[in-house]
């Protein structure tokens, strides 16, 4: 009875443990957490628990009877210890990121042991610190199986004995009851359990309820409609790796903020990304369509109807990248459609890739053929986690070192680590300041003849525990996760400041400059910014793994964001999880901001089948 008493006080002490994370995990999704939550998040955590603690003690039972006690006691603890090291491995990634361990951003980069995908190699020093906690746990655990072996002794014969025959049948009810509880959660109401908040949820429920599969219906002009551009600029795109909005500042970006007062470019107050992902990001700019869409076009392998309007017009399609999205699984079928792609990754110093990308682009200028227009992308990199740059930028002091960045086996930081981080990011970002500028100077008579276009962005943006939780990787639509800087600057236009913008909108702005005759509706969610834009329209920004594994939706308009849920095996009904200003403040569900409400999903239901069958 050794073995079913040790994995029961384990059990007990999980249970103990979820206890007191319940409410800083579920904290994690709102900012109130009601009762009702965390009731459902405890019933979770001991079905499961109740569950998997049956099916480890019977097979240490099992492997007791075939190996003897030793065997069994050995198993029984490298189980319980490896338990405890997966709820404590778990939880805190669940606080520090918003995601559990499981999802596959965080489970790759254990297995590549960078550090939470902070490109820093744990090191000797994380190592160690994982190594010790490991075997404080596996002590913790021996010496409960000890006071197990005491506590049993004590007992009478005829007690160890009844209790040794009736435990069969108590791990078969436990284990019924436990997974009919599991099963019944899968069909619960959709709002009534904090489904993202429970331990491995994700893994045995999201599978069950994938929506139906959507086909792109790529965008086809109408009769009197024509892909031809009237004036054929170059165009410069520079998107940046974790570039958030109101960054851009004269303090941190001195350079661009002296671009922007002498040229002539749309500035945009608010400007939205297509999610919180780099892919997100990429696919919202070059198909000018909400990510949403971006399973069905990506998964079909359908093209760009922006690229390849471009290449109809002579184009040549060029990019330069310093963040390897070549090795993202999705991006062969973006990548494709460039003439060249030119990586530029493995430098001795991390930010010398986006040195690289800039000569890159400069020296570009005198080796192209001057008759054949260019689409150039260039993807900077030094703003992503541990925020690269040279020793001589770093303004904003003090900054945080290589060794802050072991944030995981140091928990949550202090307020004090916290600005060091994002002072960090600051100087990364006037890096990027210093090497738009060189560019701009490459390029200086291009723009000043009105030849070339040039578009500046970030492909999403990086909390810093404003809302709780660090980084980007999270689905969640916080201002700091979601929105980063627009600036598109063109060929004779007046200056102008626009509040609304998404990524979606590049496009349908230099095509409408460009004399396109089609309006921007026939192939695009965006809208060109040379009008009166986005007076109402609508913004959707996905959550990761959208619609498939996941199920996160932001809807913004000029006034509100509808934070959303897609309802189980949909794939055009929502539940509001949040109602918020584009400032991320609540806003109280009234009559009529419900009324709102079912007016914008009405209209995002038609907006889904637009590009999509």
């Amino acid at each position: 009875m050794t073995l079913p008493v040790f994995c029961a006080a384990n059990l007990v002490l999980q249970l103990l443990l979820y206890s007191v994370l319940a409410w800083p995990m579920l904290g994690v999704l709102r900012p109130a957490v009601p009762l009702r939550d965390a009731a459902a998040f405890m019933a979770h955590a001991a079905a499961l628990l109740l569950a998997l603690g049956a099916l480890w003690t019977a097979f240490l039972l099992f492997i007791e009877r075939r190996l003897g006690p030793r065997s069994a006691k050995a198993a029984a603890l490298g189980l319980e210890s490896a338990a405890a090291c997966l709820i404590l491995i778990d939880s805190g990634t669940y606080l520090l990121l918003g995601l559990h361990a499981h999802d596959p951003i965080v489970s790759s980069a254990f297995l590549k042991l960078s550090g939470l995908n902070f490109g820093v190699p744990l090191g000797v020093r994380g190592l160690l610190s994982g190594l010790a906690a490991l075997l404080t746990i596996a002590a913790a655990e021996w010496s409960l199986l000890r006071l197990s072996e005491k506590l049993v002794r004590s007992w009478p014969p005829t007690a160890r004995e009844r209790a040794g025959r009736g435990l069969p049948r108590r791990l078969a009810v436990y284990s019924i009851l436990a997974l009919s509880y599991l099963l019944l959660e899968l069909n619960m109401n959709k709002g009534s359990i904090p489904r993202d908040a429970l331990p491995l949820y994700s893994l045995y429920g999201a599978p069950l309820h994938e929506p139906p599969v959507l086909r792109a219906r790529p965008p086809a002009l109408g009769p009197g409609e024509s892909s031809k551009l009237m004036r054929r600029p170059d165009i410069l795109v520079v998107m940046v790796e974790s570039l958030r909005g109101g960054m851009l500042t004269p303090e941190t970006t001195p350079n661009i903020m002296r671009h922007l007062r002498e040229g002539r470019c749309i500035v945009s107050e608010n400007n939205f990304s297509g999610g919180h992902l780099t892919m997100h990001g990429i696919f919202s700019l070059l198909y000018g369509l909400d990510a949403t869409r971006y399973a069905s076009y990506i998964d079909g392998g359908t093209p760009a109807f922006p690229l390849r309007t471009l290449k109809d017009n002579g184009y040549e399609l060029v990019a330069a990248d310093a963040s390897g999205v070549v090795s993202y699984e999705d991006s062969p079928a973006v990548l494709k459609q460039f003439d060249s792609y030119h990586p530029f990754i493995g430098s001795a110093r991390r930010e010398q890739d986006d040195e690289r990308v800039i000569d890159w682009m400069r020296d570009f200028r005198s080796r192209r053929r001057k008759e054949v227009p260019f689409f150039g992308l260039l993807f900077l990199y030094s703003p992503h986690t541990r925020y690269y740059y040279p020793d001589s930028f770093g303004k904003f002091q003090p900054a945080s070192g290589e060794g802050d960045y072991h944030l995981f086996f140091r928990g949550t930081p202090d307020a004090a680590l916290r600005a060091r981080l994002f002072n960090r990011y600051k100087n990364s970002v006037h890096y990027v300041d210093h090497l738009f500028q060189r560019l701009m100077v490459a390029y200086a008579e291009d723009i000043r003849s009105g030849k070339l276009i040039v578009a500046f962005l970030g492909d999403h943006g990086e909390e810093f525990w404003e809302h709780g939780t660090y980084g980007h990787a999270a689905p969640r639509f916080e201002n700091e996760r979601i929105q980063t800087p627009l600036f598109l600057c063109l060929p004779g236009i007046r200056s102008q400041t626009v509040p609304l913008s998404s990524h979606a909108d590049v496009f349908p702005t230099i095509f409408d400059w460009a004399g396109l005759r089609a309006p921007a509706t026939a192939y695009s969610d965006g809208t060109s910014l040379l009008g009166k834009a986005r007076a109402d329209g609508r913004i959707a920004a996905a959550g990761g793994g959208y619609p498939a594994t996941g199920r996160d939706l932001c809807l913004i308009t000029p006034e509100r964001k509808y934070w959303l849920k897609l309802q189980p095996s949909k794939f055009d009904l929502f539940d509001l999880q949040r109602l918020t200003d584009l400032q991320d403040r609540p806003v109280p569900e009234s009559e009529a901001e419900r009324e709102e409400l079912a007016r914008q999903l009405a209209g995002l239901k038609e907006d889904i089948l637009r590009f999509q069958r």
